[in-house]
Order: C-alpha cells, then sequence, then structure tokens
C-alpha cells in the first residue's frame, strides 16, 4: 500500500537528505518551503506521514508542528529537530508528537523512524476496520480436500490466486463463500496486504459514492470518517464484495458503473488492476435470467473468472473432517471434558442433506456444545438431540421432502423465525443476526409469507 508523505523543511539541508531516503520507500513525496506551499499540499490530500520544521509557526507563538497533529488523528506527525527542554517535550507528547529526527540527519534514525510510522499505520488501519473485515488469517471455515469436488475446487483457488483477474464466487447460501475469498487473497502475492470485506448493508445508495471514494476533500464528514474509503484501504490487497444478490438495482448500477471502468483483465501475466488491487465478489447461485438488467452488468465485471463452491452434500467424504474441526473449535478449554464422536454418529452427520450447509453444520454443533456444556449432558447425547429434527424433515416419507429446494427454503424459514423471536420481533437487529442487509430481509419474510402476527 503506497504511503503519502509531506516534507515541510525550510532548511535544503534538511530536505534534500530526506527526499533522497525516502526514493528507497514506497511513498509518494510532497514537499513544502514555506508555510504557504505547505497549507496548500495539505489542502491538496491527505497525508500518512508528516515530517515538518519544529521552528515553522503557523502564527506568532503557533507551532505548525501542533497544529498538524491536532488536524491529523490518522497521521504520523514528525518533528524535525528535537524540542528544547522538558517542558517543551512534554507539550509535544501531550499532542501526540512522539517522532522527533535530531538535526543534524543521521540515516540510521531515519530508518528507525520510518519503521516505527509504519508499525503506527499498520496498526491504525487494523483498528480502524470491523473485526470481520480482518480476520485474514483464521479461516473458521477450513477447506479441507477428501472429496473430487473439494480437490476441485482448491486447483481453482490456486489458478485464481496467480492472476490478478476479477473473481465471482458462486454457492448455495452458507457454503463457504468468504472463506474461498480469504483463501485466493492468502495464496495470492497480495497476502500481505489488506483482505477488506464489503456487505450489502455497507453498500446502501447514499453511502456507497463516499465507502468507495470518499468525500471532498476538506469536508466535515470526510474528516470524521477518514480511512472508510475503501478503494482506498485495499490498495495492494483484496475488495470482498459479500452478497452482490442482496444489492437493490439501484447500488447494483452505481456500483457496476463504477467498477466497470477501473476493472481489467490482468491475463497471464498477473498484471494487477487498474484500480491497485483485487475484486473479488460472492453471490448465491441463480438463474440469470431472472437477474435485473443492473444486477447482470454488475455481474459481468466479476465473470471473468467464476469459482462454483460445491454443497455440502456433494462432499460428503469431507464432512466427519469438519465436524472434527469444528468441534475441536468450539469445545476450546472444555476439550478435555468430552470424548471424540464415534463412527456411528459421524455417520449421521455424512448422511444428513444439510440444505443449510456449512451454516446449518456450524449451528448444529454450536447448539450441542452449548447444551453439553451448560446441561452436563453427555457431547454424543447432546449431538443426537440436536441432530434428530433435521434429519427427521429430510426423512419424511413424502417424496417432496427429500427435494432440496423446498428443505433449503425451510431451513431458511426457521432460522428466520428463530431470529426474529431471540430479537423480539425486531426486524433490524434480526438482519444483523443473520448477517443479511434489512432490506433483503424484508424481501424474505415476504417470500415466506411470515407477518407479525
Amino acid at each position: 500500500m503506497q504511503t503519502n508523505v509531506l516534507l515541510i523543511a525550510t532548511d535544503p539541508q534538511v530536505a534534500e537528505p530526506i527526499s533522497k531516503w525516502l526514493e528507497d520507500f514506497d511513498c509518494a513525496l510532497d514537499t513544502a518551503t514555506c508555510l504557504d506551499s505547505a497549507i496548500q499540499a495539505l489542502a491538496a490530500r491527505e497525508h500518512d506521514i508528516v515530517f515538518c520544521a519544529n521552528d515553522l509557526e503557523a502564527a506568532p507563538g503557533r507551532p505548525l508542528l501542533l497544529q498538524l497533529a491536532g488536524r491529523s488523528k490518522d497521521s504520523v506527525v514528525i518533528s524535525l529537530g528535537r524540542p528544547e527542554g522538558v517542558a517543551a517535550t512534554t507539550r509535544l507528547i501531550r499532542n501526540g508528537i512522539t517522532e522527533c529526527l535530531r538535526l543534524p540527519l543521521e540515516p540510521g534514525d531515519f530508518l528507525l523512524t520510518m519503521k516505527r510510522s509504519a508499525e503506527r499505520l499498520e496498526q491504525g488501519v487494523r483498528e480502524e476496520f470491523p473485526k470481520e473485515q480482518r480476520e485474514d488469517d483464521s479461516l473458521k471455515r477450513p477447506l479441507v480436500a477428501a472429496t473430487s469436488p473439494t480437490i476441485q475446487l482448491m486447483q481453482k483457488i490456486e489458478e485464481c490466486a496467480a492472476l490478478d483477474t476479477p473473481v465471482l464466487v458462486l454457492g448455495e447460501y452458507g457454503v463457504g463463500k468468504e472463506s474461498v475469498a480469504r483463501a485466493i487473497h492468502a495464496h495470492s502475492a497480495r497476502r500481505h496486504d489488506l483482505f477488506v470485506r464489503v456487505t450489502p448493508q455497507q453498500l446502501n445508495g447514499s453511502e456507497l459514492d463516499f465507502l468507495l471514494q470518499g468525500d471532498p476533500k476538506g469536508s466535515k464528514r470526510s474528516d470524521a470518517r477518514r480511512g472508510w474509503r475503501l478503494i482506498e484501504r485495499a490498495q495492494g490487497g483484496t475488495l470482498f464484495f459479500d452478497g452482490l444478490e442482496q444489492l437493490s438495482p439501484l447500488v447494483a448500477g452505481n456500483l457496476a458503473q463504477q467498477l466497470g471502468v477501473h476493472a481489467r483483465s490482468a491475463g497471464p501475466g498477473g498484471t494487477r488492476t487498474a484500480l491497485g488491487l483485487r475484486l473479488v465478489a460472492s453471490a448465491e447461485q441463480e438463474d440469470a435470467t431472472t437477474l435485473n438488467e443492473n444486477a447482470r452488468i454488475l455481474r459481468a465485471v466479476f465473470a471473468e473468472t467464476v469459482v462454483q463452491v460445491p454443497a455440502l452434500r456433494e462432499r460428503q467424504e469431507d464432512i466427519p473432517l469438519l465436524v472434527d474441526h469444528l468441534v475441536t473449535l468450539a469445545r476450546g478449554e472444555e476439550s478435555r471434558r468430552h470424548s471424540a464422536l464415534n463412527g456411528k454418529l459421524l455417520k449421521r452427520f455424512s448422511e444428513h442433506p444439510w440444505p443449510g450447509n456449512l451454516r446449518e453444520l456450524e449451528n448444529v454443533i454450536e447448539r450441542a456444545m452449548l447444551m453439553a456444556t451448560s446441561r452436563n449432558r453427555p457431547l454424543e447425547e447432546a449431538f443426537a438431540t440436536c441432530l434428530t429434527p433435521a434429519v427427521s424433515a429430510a426423512s419424511a416419507d413424502s417424496p417432496k421432502e427429500l427435494e432440496l429446494r423446498p428443505a433449503r427454503k425451510r431451513f431458511e424459514r426457521e432460522l428466520i423465525l428463530r431470529a426474529l423471536h431471540d430479537c423480539d420481533g425486531n426486524r433490524t437487529h434480526a438482519a444483523r443476526k443473520l448477517k443479511i442487509s434489512h432490506r433483503a430481509l424484508l424481501y424474505k419474510l415476504k417470500s415466506h409469507e411470515i407477518t407479525d402476527d
């Protein structure tokens, strides 16, 4: 990720060596030699690191250095020249300035200062994004390859990771599309930069322009929420749009227009996109004829490379490995209290069609672990209790009960009703619990004929 640096120095003997040393860093350098040019540079764009002479005053008795520290909460401000005396040093510290370069300049001091500044910027980025946008090291839904469909998926992930083309990850509800997107990022040359996840809730009509590009420079809103420019923050990394099917036609059209003009085919050479980042999106498998025009245009932006994620019922041999991983993850410190699951119970897991895929499997395991821990029941008994209703519903005598599409709809309806019950009927909270947009929840309520009654 490129760093924007501003160098404010009135003395050429200070400015010249710093400018030369900065050539070894991935940064865009702006320079200023007086107060007026500094103000112009500050107005032109925001800077990650600012070097400022400590004797330059914005007004009589008001050092520019302290003024910069007050207005640049997300920047690292570095004093060129150390303060004289304890009182002056304390004043800098109180204003958030902890980096000072001693004059005359030494290359070693400069390198250490840049290293500490880079660490502070990286820490600031990680604290700035919600947890779900930066969990790039821990995949709760592992990609285990014991079946042919999953092995082919892993091969496809490796192929995609080697390129820089936009990717569309398709699959049913709950199959782990985000895990696939994260795996593509983790195996790519961009793995050392951020994986930024964007949800449909963030991309409503009024927020889209700001989230992607930010407000005009100097606006109060831009100052208050600096750092949420997604394209800027994802530079060098991956920008992942989760759930394209949940976007309204208006937002889908706007997003397609903004991304379409920038996305470029990378080709076999793996050249980076014009945006300087990797575009990945996920969507549920849908009939293209049912999509509106804007949705089709948006899909086309990502459709150069399509990754199809198999449903859990298509990879039954993976299920015991997934169960073992998820049980171990859910146990935590309780692992010593519970024995391993027996083969008979694992067979029941493998034979269940799992219309909700990995998400349904996780829910069953979490409920069983909670039951085993809170009620002090044997783990296998708890699993049998939690698994039986789902198996019974899928094993009814009526042939229609065995059809997968109706089974998935029944499971989705059950989850929605459970979320509404847990949230006392509050639809906004229920949508958040289900990890879908409020608009998507309203659509599903109508589809499943769920009313307030």
